[in-house]
């Protein structure tokens, strides 16, 4: 969090989504089908984030619902227009939905490895702290009692982590917007 009460930055994003995934989870599984609820909450994160690059976030958990709503309303909608791609023939739309989906695929890859290397840049400890929390799912008092330290520093090395891959992967210019990205949008 900054400052502003309830305000929210890049530095407080994972730990506010963290907090509210359940309830966008239900949000997201009132409108979309069980098995793509995964991909909105997903979906839903990474505007967040790049949102919060842009500025904060005065009010994240409202900006966290309609973003969910959104993502899972143009879901069902991109769905449909699948199931109705009766514009194109076949052979065309199948070519089109192929290309798009390795585009986006090869971005993520490249998006996910940037990641990785950034998180493997980050000391020791903070690392160790990092992936735990981020990876694994321990909660902060699970990280704090199989390393030994207290749940303020465990605190201290995620914030200090996720704002180092933060500084790390905006210095390579990610995430992207422009050509095969979209911007974010709530």
């Amino acid at each position: 969090m900054t400052g502003t009460k309830g305000c929210a930055c890049v530095e407080s994003i994972s730990q506010l989504f963290s907090q509210y995934r359940r309830a966008l989870a239900r949000t997201a599984a009132r409108i979309v089908k069980p098995h793509d609820v995964e991909d909105v909450v997903q979906e839903t994160y990474l505007r967040l984030y790049q949102a919060a690059r842009r500025q904060p976030i005065a009010h994240p958990r409202a900006y966290m619902q309609t973003t969910v709503r959104n993502v899972a309303l143009n879901h069902v909608a991109r769905a449909d227009a699948l199931n109705h791609a009766g514009d194109l023939p076949l052979d065309e739309a199948m070519l089109q939905l192929q290309a798009d989906s390795c585009e986006v695929r090869a971005q993520a890859e490249e998006e996910f490895l940037l990641f990785c290397r950034a998180v493997r840049e980050l000391p020791p400890q903070c690392r160790k702290v990092f992936v735990l929390k981020r990876v694994y799912g321990l909660s902060q008092r699970e990280i704090a009692a199989e390393l030994g330290i207290s749940e303020g520093v465990i605190e201290k090395h995620l914030s200090r982590g996720l704002a180092a891959c933060v500084r790390y992967m905006a210095a390579r210019d990610y995430p992207q917007t422009g050509r095969g990205r979209r911007k974010a949008r709530p």
